[in-house]
């Protein structure tokens, strides 16, 4: 009886187990965002199909001569049915240790998209100027929230970016690390 006992009470501890989320973390490798109109895909589960897609889009300058202004933004795209959380045409940068899952925050949505900025490099051949906007551009680093699809459903995770060097003009914004929930949700 005292056997029979601990076997169930194994079992029901296995069986909640197994029931419960786990994050899967992958520590990179980390890779800079193509700065010459390539792209490069972020396989987030592994499952050999890429989830998101990172770029950088054209040089767009004013007509004046020289210059005043060029800018540029490096992207993510989302490929398939996946999303990432985004304001407008925006993504959003969010903290370490915000919660992602199936609710929004004020004004944002899960955008499958063709392209959302990450941040948008500037500079003028004019006056002499360059930098960031955007944003990734004022906190330098941040979590992306994103949404994949796999077979058993939504799951939710994060996809670290970065702006090295201080953020200094002439880096290219690099993805260092990603996660996401087993479970879907």
């Amino acid at each position: 009886m005292k056997t029979h006992l601990i076997c169930a009470i194994c079992l029901v501890l296995v069986l909640s187990r197994s029931a419960q989320s786990e994050i899967v973390y992958f520590n990179g490798p980390a890779f800079s965002i193509p700065g010459d109109y390539t792209s490069t895909s972020l396989d987030l589960n592994r499952d050999g199909m890429g989830d998101f897609s990172f770029s950088s889009g054209a040089f767009i300058c004013t007509a004046d001569v020289p210059s005043s202004g060029c800018t540029s933004p490096y992207l993510i795209a989302s490929l398939k049915t996946n999303s990432v959380l985004s304001h407008g045409y925006q993504a959003v940068v969010l903290p370490a240790g915000t919660a992602i899952g199936s609710v929004t925050f004020s004004n944002t949505a899960w955008k499958s998209s063709d392209g959302a900025t990450l941040v948008t490099a500037f500079f003028s051949p004019r006056y002499g100027t360059s930098g960031w906007g955007g944003p990734l551009s004022l906190p330098g680093a941040g979590y992306l929230g994103v949404r994949f699809f796999a077979q058993d459903g939504p799951h939710y995770g994060w996809i670290h970016a970065w702006l090295p060097n201080g953020g200094r003009f002439g880096t290219s914004p690099v993805i260092l690390d990603w996660a996401y929930e087993t479970l879907p949700m």
